[in-house]
């Protein structure tokens, strides 16, 4: 063999030897980029448990209310925006006086602007900080509460139709206002 050819292997070898470093050395920027996962135990809702205060919040005597949680940019949030709006359509036609009012970490203003492009109207929309109710981290959570502050339904994330039902059985609003309900 050739000097030159013997000379064009090890050129080749160290390439390849260098790319591997590089791309070792991105990836591991990378990773360390990277924000930590949350904890696989943190803190969740459940219920019968009291929700913390939530700034702005006030629970109207004798009236439960339903908080569903949510964040702009969160797809499963604006997926189930649908599905609030028709709760909120049986709501009014049932004279139902379950209030449905939106909390994010989101500033409120910046919520409200991206909630009007739904054809719906909620009560109220709160924003809260990051270290109230750091239970609430899962985006859509809708929390059904009473005057007192229990917790008397949690649903997680964007509902199948078993999940809808629930919820407007929870709120007794079957069969008011959804296709194919049962009265």
């Amino acid at each position: 063999m050739s000097a030159r050819l013997r000379l064009e292997k090890v050129v080749n070898v160290a390439i390849i030897i260098a790319v591997g470093f590089f791309i070792a050395a991105q990836v591991r920027l990378f990773v360390a980029a990277r924000p930590p996962a949350l904890p696989t135990s943190h803190q969740t809702y459940n219920v019968g448990d009291t929700l913390p205060a939530l700034p702005g919040l006030r629970l109207a005597a004798g009236e439960r209310t339903l908080l569903v949680f949510v964040s702009r940019g969160c797809h499963f949030c604006d997926e189930s925006m649908g599905f609030y709006a028709r709760v909120l359509a049986a709501r009014d036609r049932a004279h139902s006086r379950v209030r449905m009012i939106a909390v994010s970490r989101d500033p409120a203003a910046r919520l409200t602007e991206h909630l009007a492009q739904y054809p719906m109207t909620l009560d109220a929309v709160l924003s809260v900080p990051q270290d109230v109710a750091p239970g609430l981290h899962l985006t859509p959570t809708v929390l059904l509460v009473s005057e007192g502050s229990k917790i008397l339904n949690v649903w997680v994330g964007k509902q199948n139709e078993t999940g809808e039902r629930s919820v407007f059985s929870a709120l007794a609003l079957d069969g008011v206002g959804r296709p194919g309900a049962v009265p």
